[in-house]
């Protein structure tokens, strides 16, 4: 995803270009619509409701499974707009989730931008509604955008992967001053969507903080088993007990004979990801002091209030590293901290972890069977 992309083979800069206004840019993207959908036997309809219009396709009972759906909602956001009918919103149908992944009940339009209800709903992935993503931030973008200015020329195009009115991605765009902003944004990650098996191009940029973070920890596992030989000991939550909301240990692992307690980081969507320093590796950790107890990650007594209770063994037989897992620098770098969990220290040079995240996912979807 990114501004200037779209997936469904329409050139709206291209469009923007020969069109001589907002009202003959509208006209040729709903014709290029139509056009798309020329082999699904559609029958067209042009509805208006509040400030945005729709072209909806009312031929869904003429396909096998089919439903009438929209194919393109527009509007010139208004200054102000209408009360939310949150009785109508409720009531509307969707699914609960798509491929593991959480759905909203998601408008076409926005609200704040003027959009109402009926063909402006649809079934919208949870992540990208609420801009948990790194594509769900860009489309807030986009929408915020518009909503905070006037005047501005919305448009959402939705593409289908099946008869149903389910969308598969959404071309969005908005227009102001002649200047135009687009973007294709993925809605369903099915198979039938996004063929199989999605890969990290499509399903990290579409990844919560929850879902990389999870990913980034079984990428740090792969890495220690392929690079350095190591025998995971414990992963997560998988192995080690929680008392109440005290943060377990990432990794145990035994590395060249030793035991190793690793915390990993992973970084996606923050300040720091993708930063080197000038020597080259990737930026320190920041190591917090969970609430349950006060001690910073890392430190020999975090480490001892997790151990003593599934290892034993004293605690100062456990070394602890903290690994960084870069998912924009796909570098992953291992640190040292000293007792208190302080001054972390580069070990080593960062080394590329693409191969390894790869690994990581094939392992989450065949456990679980999504990210």
């Amino acid at each position: 995803m990114g501004v200037g992309r779209d997936a469904g083979g329409i050139d709206y800069q291209a469009i923007l270009a020969a069109a001589g206004g907002p009202d003959e840019f509208v006209a040729a993207v709903g014709a290029a619509a139509i056009d798309a959908c020329r082999a699904e036997n559609p029958e067209f309809l042009e509805l208006t409701q509040g400030c945005a219009t729709y072209l909806f396709d009312a031929a869904g009972h003429l396909r096998p499974d089919g439903e009438d759906r929209t194919v393109l909602a527009w509007a010139v956001t208004p200054a102000a707009h209408q009360p939310r009918d949150t009785a109508y919103q409720r009531g509307y149908p969707i699914p609960d989730a798509c491929a593991g992944r959480a759905l909203d009940r998601g408008h076409f339009i926005p609200h704040s931008a003027g959009g109402l209800f009926g063909p402006n709903m649809f079934a919208q992935d949870r992540a990208l509604n609420r801009g948990w993503s790194r594509e769900g931030r860009e489309f807030r973008r986009l929408e915020d955008s518009a909503a905070a200015k006037p005047g501005t020329l919305y448009f959402v195009r939705p593409t289908y992967s099946d008869a149903s009115s389910f969308p598969a991605g959404l071309d969005v765009g908005a227009m102001r001053g002649g200047s135009l902003a687009t973007g294709f944004f993925r809605n369903r990650f099915d198979a039938a969507s996004v063929g199989a098996p999605a890969g990290l191009g499509v399903l990290l940029p579409a990844a919560t903080s929850g879902q990389f973070g999870a990913l980034g920890e079984e990428t740090a596992a792969a890495w220690l088993e392929e690079a350095l030989d190591a025998v995971i000991v414990s992963l997560g939550d998988a192995s080690m007990p929680r008392d109440g909301r005290r943060q377990d240990l990432d990794i145990i692992a035994i590395v060249g004979g030793e035991l190793v307690a690793f915390e990993v980081k992973t970084r996606y969507l923050s300040a720091l990801s993708g930063q080197m320093t000038r020597a080259g590796n990737l930026r320190a950790p920041r190591l917090r002091r969970p609430a349950a107890d006060g001690q910073r990650q890392g430190s020999q007594p975090y480490m001892a209030r997790r151990l003593r209770s599934y290892l034993d063994i004293d605690d100062s037989e456990v070394e602890a590293r903290v690994l960084v897992v870069d998912f924009e620098a796909m570098a992953i770098q291992q640190f040292s901290v000293d007792s208190q969990g302080r001054r972390p220290r580069p070990i080593g040079r960062p080394h590329s972890c693409r191969d390894h995240a790869e690994t990581a996912l094939g392992r989450i979807l065949d456990h679980r069977g999504f990210l």
